[in-house]
């Protein structure tokens, strides 16, 4: 009996002892303390100062670290009402992107001033932001939109939109051709030839041909000698004299300038009514031109060589 009743003191003993071990391993696996007095002094002063200087929403955060009840109460009423004010201040946006034609392309990668921020837009849920200037980057598979806003405060739900400039293959078969391969269709209008070089030659060398003309006119009327005259066709000389064959020699030339000279003006005015009357034609051959010649002093003329 003896023996048997210390047995069941021993294992009473042990079943105690295991009910009073369970409460302290519980108490062992709850969270450590919150934070300190110290801890919360700084929280409500930084998070005066992010306030302070736009960035609402870590001061946001660093509010709410200090309204928790741990902290003394006065700074926990200061806290909880910052971080009250602070959420209606902070703005947000929407972040939107589309192609050229109006489709929402939502496998694409939003970086607000270099800090990733969505990787893809398929929710259209809103972000919030601290006030002020942002440089706000859509990005998409190669292609890249970027774009400055300026948020302010208290601003919700702004709708801010990269419109990429092509149509990002939303509705293109794989191993399509870019837009810019894409053939070109055949223009209905005919290529247009130069319709100003060819009455550009005529003229020129009309002009050419009627200063041939008029130098040979002033030369074959200083040849006519003075006591003959060309207008009435009369010299007044002895039959014999030189000065007669003379008179004709340069009466012949002036004639013959005369004709020049009207070839000269009919080619500057057969051009003029090209280039304003006539349509476009092709361009003249090279190697071509007007020249005048006078192999001896009773002829001359006016040449073109030309390839046709």
């Amino acid at each position: 009996m003896n023996a048997s009743r210390i047995v069941h003191l021993s294992i009473a003993f042990a079943v105690s002892s295991a009910v009073l071990v369970l409460p302290d391993a519980e108490v062992r696996a709850e969270p450590p303390a919150s934070m300190t007095k110290d801890q919360c002094i700084d929280a409500h002063s930084r998070g005066q100062t992010l306030r302070d200087t736009g960035k609402l929403s870590q001061a946001r955060e660093t509010f709410l670290k200090c309204a928790q009840s741990a902290c003394p109460s006065l700074i926990q009423g200061d806290c909880a009402r910052f971080a009250d004010e602070a959420s209606r201040m902070v703005p947000s946006v929407v972040f939107v992107a589309r192609d050229a034609k109006g489709n929402d392309v939502v496998d694409t990668l939003v970086f607000v001033d270099d800090a990733q921020v969505a990787d893809r837009l398929d929710q259209g849920k809103s972000f919030d932001i601290d006030p002020g200037e942002h440089t706000i980057r859509f990005l998409h598979r190669d292609k890249k939109v970027e774009q400055k806003i300026v948020v302010h405060q208290s601003e919700r739900e702004r709708i801010v939109t990269g419109t990429f400039p092509d149509a990002m293959n939303v509705d293109k078969p794989v191993g399509a051709p870019p837009a810019s391969q894409a053939a070109e269709p055949p223009s209905s209008e005919p290529s247009k030839p130069n319709r100003a070089l060819g009455p550009l030659l005529v003229m020129g060398g009309g002009t050419a041909v009627l200063i041939t003309g008029g130098v040979l006119a002033f030369i074959g009327f200083n040849k006519v000698p003075s006591q003959c005259s060309y207008s009435q066709k009369q010299c007044a000389a002895p039959p014999g004299d030189s000065a007669l064959g003379t008179a004709q020699s340069g009466a012949r030339m002036v004639n013959i300038g005369f004709i020049v000279g009207g070839v000269g003006l009919a080619a500057i005015g057969g051009g003029i009514a090209w280039y304003f009357f006539r349509g476009p034609s092709e361009a003249p051959k090279k190697d071509s031109a007007f020249a005048p010649w006078f192999p001896d002093q009773r002829s001359a003329g006016v040449s073109w060589k030309g390839a046709f």
